[in-house]
This record gives structure tokens, C-alpha cells and sequence, in this order.
């Protein structure tokens, strides 16, 4: 091959095609115009790719031309890549050479556009004057022939006619070529209309004698192969090679030669500069290349590493030994529920002191990281795998589950968890069972001015006088059912929810006694329809209602400690400005029998858990000014034996009976001088008429009765101001009641209560 001088790079055009053509990676065919015939003067360039007359790229103008420019930068950045590539491959050095110099001087006035296709003339020529750019040193070329009617000829190269001028005189240059592409077996509407281009190229000196034509017969440029061969003239004997050419040329001065230095570096070192950006560009490249290959030979192992994926993810709750091996195993039950409290699963504590569930067990973690709930269940899967161990409940706002183990077995687990997952911090303890804080007391004898005892002896009308409520309050009963469809509740009721059921499906429930009235009398106590023609009002009958459910059919009417967590949970997220908890545990024979130091002991050391849990509620409820109102309980001891009846961030409500003077039943607990107050006030809680299911009314009593009381009362002093707080509420409750015992707070006085909110 001979070395590649300035404008006969061109001869290699068949190699060049060639050799892109080959590399999967340029995409590009039909980029480089076909030189076709060339003489010293000038250079006939063909193409087939485009339909109609093309445009050149400086001609063209806005949006149009900015896709074009990037489609031109787009080809070059590749051809650039495969040169990159070429240096690194044996042999390949000198073919990167001939492909640099290939495309060394494109510019916008040798770019042709049209079709969405760009074709480039005038490449692979060098120009000789370092002083003139790639796009001066050439004159304006143009495609040649009838757009519309152009057909296809015989390739025939006729002689030029060149007409001879004196030296030093530009030479008047007259060729008419006539070309066209090989004949191919089968006509294409692409291959039947061939546009030509054509470019000419100055020339600095004519030689005198005349110019000969080159010959018809196109010579074939040497195989692409033999580029090994290449030899690029050393800058000397480019020198020279121009002296020879322009003997008259004068040397250019020392300042030019300084300049055209300067100038020469700068675009040396921006050369440099898009050659390290595309280095990146052919390594991304013939990486993307790679990948594809890879992809090719083992797609189906890629197919079956997902489908495998599918299913361990649609397994991810899954157990047995699969769950060992399984990525996206998670035991967290999807929905988590409360357990309902099931028939012979109630028993006593190991101590005898308290009424628990005996088919689950309550865990208390201590967060470390956002995966610590999810690490604890599957190491407690990992020792517990049977199905009879399972996690039913958790919740991550205060990071504590429930989990439902068999009844024999309780016992045992609640001894070596802790040992088992010792790499965990956690606390666990039974799910206490509470009951209704209420006696069941039906007396025929009674007469219908006895009903109301209880509204006069808190100067409720006088009350009424100044506010019945505001129906943008909300009262939240948390309670084990109730009859939606009484008329005490008609048009008052607001997001009812089932916290068993996870629905707003709501009613009484079934005990050994038959239906429960519980829950629907409580709810009418503090929030009854008033002016309906039936039975009484509530203390707060403007007021809406928000019933939450939260007890199952049962012999002995239990509900379990985490379903009333979960209801008090959802009335304080749902927006209720007051929740009144008319439940209480279960206290054993031992505990009445305990003294007050006895039981104030008790309560110091006891039931620690429960107490922590109670307290992170109770400041949530007040994170968002809602006031929770606790009955104080029935079995005439110490109120705080019940771990939730402990912090002063809740009210809890004593009773007292038709004398004014304390329930013999109802709980008690003020110690002043020991900052202990387990009583916060009271209210009657002995015959309390109100409401039963399916539009009935009945007589209860117990702290149960009391604590809606003190509900609505709260109530119609957040509707004369819903920024009263909790520790306002108590201060005008306790200033203006009633002293009816030392034991227990005193009596609420609705009037000066009410009075008081008013200001």
C-alpha cells in the first residue's frame, strides 16, 4: 500500500466501507459519499440514499439544523470510537491513521441533509496551506443530474475537456462526468434515482502542460488489509513535498510561524480533550457490545433467574425450609389483626394475680434500626417454625407485636425467648383480658323521676343553658359493641370501625347473659340524641359519635389489652377530641384482700410493660390535644392495679351513688403526699338510665356509667373552646366539684364546669 498522501486517502474508499461495514458498531453505511471519478482539479462524489434534492448543512436553519449537527456529532463520535479501538488492536495503527485522516477536515459546507439521512463529501482531504481551514480550501460542490427524472446509465467515464491557462493564472477546469452506480440484479425504488455530488478543489499552481484524464477504468484501491503498510510523511518531508510544489511560496515569518504554533496547540489540546471524553464513549461502546453478546448465549438462564425470583417473592410468606433459602422471606403477617379473645383461651397468671389470654403472648421491642421488627421475626420463625407459632400483630409506631403460641406451651416460651433471641433487646408479657366496668341492675320499682337523678344531681340543664355542643366535636367510645341503629344515635355517628373485623361492621355482642348493652348504653350516656320524644339525652347531645369496637362473642364478654390499644389508636388518629375507655382488668380475690401499702407496692412493681405502652399513648393523645377518659374500675381497690388507670395524662373516673358519697364498688387512689393520684374525678354511677339494643333503655351502674359522664362534660368545654387541654380541663373540673371523700377526686358539677370553660 503507498503511503497515504493528502487527497488520495480517497482511493481507499472500497477499504474504508469496508472495514465499517464490519464492526456491528457503526451503524452508518451510507455516511462517506462514494468518490466516483477524480482529477486533479476535482472530484465527482455519488450517493443513493436520497429521494429528493438534499440540503447542505449550513443552509439549513432553527430545529432542523440542531438534529441534523447531532446526528453529524453523533457519526463522528463512533468513527472516532472504532479509531480509539483500532490502536489497541494488532495491526491496527496504521488503519486508525488512514480513518483519522478520513475524517479530519468535516465542516458544515461538505455535510449533505436530506430524508433523515447525512451524507459527507470532500473527506480524506488535507489541506495543504496550514493557514486555510477545511472548508476554504475547497469550492462549493453540488449534486448533479434531474431530481425527478433521473435514470441510471451505463457507467461511462468520458474525458474531460481541460482547458490550459498560462502559469500562476488559475486554471479554467471544464469536466462533464457522466456516472452512475453498478448494475444490480434486481432494481430498487432506493437504487433507481442516484444523486451525484460534486466538489472541486482549487489548485494553487497549474502545471503547464496539459492535464491528462484519468482513466475510464476506476483502478480498485489496495486491500484494506495491507494497511499495516501505511506510512504518514513526517512533517520534514511534508515541508519539503510543498517546497517542491510551490517553488515561489515565500517562508513564512518567524512571528507567523509563532502564531500558527500557538494555534496549532490549542486545537492539539482540544483534540486531546474529546479524545479522553470519547474513550469513555468507545469503552461504554464495546462494553454495550459485550452485554449484548452475553445476553444472547444465556438468556434462557436469565429467564429462569426470574421466574425463580417470582416465585420466591410470591412466596416471601411461605414457611418450611424455603423460608431458610428465601430472599424476600418476611413472616410480618400483610394485614396484621388483633386476635379475638376465644372461648376456653382465658385463664390466670402464673402469679394468680391478673385474668390473661392464654394462646399468645405480647412483645415490647427496642428499636436499634428500621429492620429490627423484621429481623426479630424471622429469627423467632427461625426457633419457632410450626404453624402453631405464628405473629399475628404489630405495630410499628411503637415497635411491639403479638405473637399466638399454643396455650400449654405459654408458659415456656415466655421463659426462653428472650434466651433464644438473645441478640435482641425486648420485653415480653402476658395479653391481660378486661371486662365491662359495669353491674347489670334491673328494679321495676323504679320510677321515671328516678331516671334522671343523676342530671340534676350535676346541674346538667342549668348546663344546657349555655351549650347542648358542637357537632365538630367528636366523642370516641372504645367499647366491646353496640346498636348503631338506636335512635339516641341517629344522624351522629362518624367513621364507626370494627377493629376485629377491620371494617365498620358494628354490634352488640353475644356473652353467656345473652346481648350485651354495654357499649350502646356508655355511647348514649355521653353523646344521646336530645328532643327525640324517647328515653333521656346525653350530657353532650350536639356532639358526634365515634363508636369503635372492639370485643367478640364470648361466654364471659372479654377483650383482650391489644385490641383496646388498637382502638384508641385509630379514635386518636381519626381526629376524636375526647375517648372515653369504659373497660376494666380483671382483679383477682389476692389483690382485694392486699392493704393500700400492699397494693401501692404492687402497683410500683408490677405490670411494667403495659404501663410504657399506656404512657406512649397517652402522649400521642396528647400530641394532638385529645383527652382520654378512663373508668376507674369496680372491685374497690387502688385504681392503678390496672397498668393503663397509672399516668396523670389521662382522667380517670370514679363513682358515686345517689347520697353523693362514694360507690362501694368503685375504685379508688389520691395520695397527695406521695404524688400518686389514681382518682382524677368523679361522677354518679349507680341507676343510670340510658340506652339498650334495638330501641330499648335499661338501668346500669358502675365507674363505666360515670366515666361518659365526665366524657360529655369534656366534651362541651372543647365545643366552647377546642384548644382546652387536658390539664385545663382537670383544673376546672376538680376547682368547681363537689368534695365527696378523701379517696377519690371529687364530684363533677356540669353547671361551674361548664361556666368555667366559658370564662
Amino acid at each position: 500500500m503507498p503511503k497515504v498522501k493528502s487527497v488520495i486517502v480517497i482511493d481507499y474508499y472500497e477499504g474504508i466501507q469496508g472495514m465499517l461495514a464490519s464492526r456491528g458498531d457503526f451503524p452508518y453505511d451510507d455516511f462517506l459519499a462514494n468518490p466516483r471519478m477524480r482529477t486533479q482539479t476535482e472530484i465527482v462524489w455519488a450517493t443513493d440514499v436520497f429521494s429528493s434534492r438534499p440540503s447542505l448543512l449550513c443552509d439549513i436553519k432553527g430545529e432542523l439544523k440542531d438534529r441534523y449537527s447531532y446526528a453529524l456529532k453523533e457519526r463522528i463520535n463512533a468513527i472516532e470510537a472504532i479509531i480509539e479501538s483500532l490502536k489497541t488492536e494488532d495491526g491496527g495503527v496504521a488503519l486508525s491513521e488512514l480513518l483519522s485522516k478520513a475524517i479530519s477536515y468535516i465542516d458544515e459546507r461538505s455535510v449533505y441533509c436530506g430524508d433523515g439521512n447525512i451524507v459527507v463529501v470532500n473527506w480524506g482531504l488535507i489541506p495543504r496551506r496550514p493557514d486555510l481551514d477545511s472548508g476554504s480550501i475547497y469550492r462549493s460542490g453540488k449534486f448533479v443530474g434531474n431530481w425527478g427524472n433521473f435514470q441510471p446509465v451505463p457507467q461511462v467515464l468520458e474525458k474531460p475537456n481541460i482547458k490550459e491557462e498560462p502559469r500562476g493564472n488559475e486554471p479554467e477546469v471544464n469536466v462533464e462526468p457522466v456516472i452512475s452506480v453498478p448494475p444490480v440484479s434486481a432494481p430498487s425504488p432506493v437504487t433507481e434515482e442516484i444523486p451525484v455530488v460534486e466538489h472541486e478543489i482549487p489548485v494553487e499552481s497549474a502545471p503547464k502542460e496539459t492535464v491528462q484524464p484519468v482513466s475510464p477504468q476506476i483502478v480498485t484501491p489496495p486491500p484494506i488489509v495491507q494497511a499495516d503498510k501505511v506510512e504518514i510523511p513526517k512533517p520534514t518531508e511534508k515541508k519539503e513535498e510543498e517546497k517542491k510544489e510551490n517553488p515561489e511560496k515565500p517562508e513564512a515569518s518567524i512571528q507567523d510561524k509563532e502564531n500558527y504554533d500557538n494555534k496549532d496547540t490549542g486545537k492539539n489540546a482540544k483534540n486531546t480533550k474529546k479524545e479522553d471524553e470519547y474513550n469513555w464513549k468507545s469503552f461504554f461502546s464495546g462494553l454495550w457490545q459485550g452485554l449484548k453478546f452475553f445476553f444472547r448465549k444465556i438468556w434462557w438462564v436469565l429467564l429462569l433467574l426470574l421466574l425463580l425470583f417470582a416465585v420466591l417473592f410470591f412466596c416471601k410468606g411461605c414457611q418450611g425450609p424455603i423460608s431458610q433459602i428465601n430472599p424476600f422471606y418476611n413472616p410480618l403477617p400483610e394485614n396484621p389483626r388483633i386476635l379475638p379473645i376465644e372461648s376456653g383461651a382465658v385463664g390466670m397468671s402464673a402469679d394468680g394475680m391478673t385474668q390473661i389470654a392464654t394462646d399468645r403472648l405480647n412483645i415490647m421491642l427496642e428499636k436499634e434500626n428500621d429492620n429490627t421488627m423484621l429481623e426479630w421475626a424471622k429469627a423467632f420463625k427461625k426457633e419457632y417454625s410450626g404453624e402453631n407459632y405464628e405473629i399475628f400483630y404489630y405495630n410499628e409506631e411503637f415497635y411491639n407485636l403479638q405473637i399466638k403460641v399454643p396455650s400449654a406451651e405459654r408458659e415456656q416460651i415466655k421463659k426462653e425467648i428472650k434466651q433464644k433471641l438473645s441478640g435482641f433487646s425486648f420485653d415480653v408479657f402476658d395479653e391481660t383480658v378486661f371486662n365491662t366496668e359495669a353491674v347489670s341492675f334491673n328494679d321495676p320499682e323504679l320510677s321515671n323521676e328516678a331516671h334522671a337523678w343523676y342530671l340534676n344531681a350535676i346541674e346538667a340543664i342549668d348546663a344546657w343553658n349555655l351549650t347542648l355542643g358542637d357537632p365538630d366535636v367528636i366523642v370516641a367510645v372504645v367499647d366491646n359493641g353496640f346498636d348503631t341503629t338506636h335512635p339516641e344515635f341517629q344522624g351522629k355517628i362518624i367513621r364507626p370501625f370494627n377493629v376485629l373485623t377491620q371494617n365498620a361492621n358494628l354490634r352488640p355482642i353475644l356473652t353467656k347473659d345473652g346481648e350485651d348493652a354495654h357499649g350502646t348504653h356508655v355511647a348514649a350516656t355521653a353523646v344521646g340524641n336530645c328532643n327525640n320524644g324517647q328515653g333521656l339525652m346525653g350530657i353532650a347531645p350536639k356532639c358526634k359519635l365515634m363508636p369503635v369496637q372492639v370485643g367478640n362473642d364470648n361466654p364471659e364478654g372479654c377483650m383482650s389489652n391489644q385490641a383496646i390499644i388498637e382502638g384508641v389508636l385509630y379514635a386518636i388518629n381519626q381526629g376524636a377530641d375526647v375517648v372515653n375507655v369504659s373497660l376494666g382488668m380483671y382483679t383477682s380475690d389476692t389483690v382485694k384482700e392486699m392493704s393500700e401499702g400492699q397494693q401501692l407496692n404492687y402497683i410500683s412493681s408490677s405490670m411494667k410493660q403495659e404501663e410504657l405502652m399506656w404512657a406512649k399513648i397517652f402522649e400521642k393523645a396528647k400530641q394532638r390535644n385529645c383527652i382520654i377518659v378512663l373508668a376507674a374500675g369496680n372491685d374497690n381497690v387502688i385504681s392503678g392495679i390496672d397498668p393503663k388507670k397509672r399516668s396523670n395524662e389521662s382522667i380517670r373516673v370514679s363513682a358515686v351513688n345517689t347520697e353523693q358519697t362514694k360507690a362501694k364498688f368503685s375504685n379508688y387512689g389520691v395520695y397527695p403526699n406521695l404524688n400518686r393520684i389514681y382518682s382524677t374525678i368523679s361522677a354518679p354511677g349507680v341507676e343510670i338510665f340510658s340506652a339498650a339494643p334495638h330501641g330499648k333503655y335499661t338501668n346500669m351502674q358502675g365507674t363505666s356509667m360515670a366515666a361518659p359522664i365526665v366524657t360529655g362534660a369534656v366534651a362541651l368545654m372543647k365545643s366552647i373552646d377546642r384548644n382546652i387541654t387536658l390539664e385545663q380541663a382537670v383544673k376546672f373540673m376538680q376547682e368547681t366539684g363537689k368534695n365527696v371523700g378523701s379517696s377519690i377526686g371529687p364530684m363533677l358539677n356540669l353547671k361551674k364546669t361548664v361556666m368555667r370553660a366559658n370564662g
